[in-house]
């Protein structure tokens, strides 16, 4: 199986986390990506997805990246540099969720708070 890690880092919360989840996935066909890079998605059958919380939401360029993704599984991952606010977990994990093409299996969503 085939894994890709793909996030967007600010203040390099996400990238921290994220390089985390590479480092503890198997040996094998995995890859790291940063978003602010790449535009489209690599082939992958699983991606792990990660975004720093601005505004309780998602920055529009994940979205975009996310809408791409077909036939695969997909998990997300947040971080916010303040503790969130109840039921902001939940608001984020909705928002993300929605935007999964219809082809893909969910996996779920982590919510870790940054450094401030």
């Amino acid at each position: 199986m085939s894994v890709a890690v793909m996030y967007l880092s600010e203040t390099g919360n996400t990238k921290a986390l994220a390089e985390q989840f590479y480092i503890t996935l198997p040996n094998g066909d995995k890859s790291i990506h940063d978003i602010s890079i790449y535009d489209k998605p690599p082939k992958a059958d699983l991606y792990y997805i990660g975004y720093p919380v601005h505004r309780q939401t998602c920055p529009v360029k994940v979205l975009d990246l996310v809408k791409q993704i077909e036939d695969a599984g997909v998990a997300f991952f947040a971080t916010c540099g303040m503790p969130p606010e109840k039921g902001c977990r939940y608001s984020l994990e909705q928002l993300s969720r929605k935007w999964v093409n219809d082809s893909c299996t969910y996996y779920g969503f982590f919510l870790c708070q940054g450094k401030v």
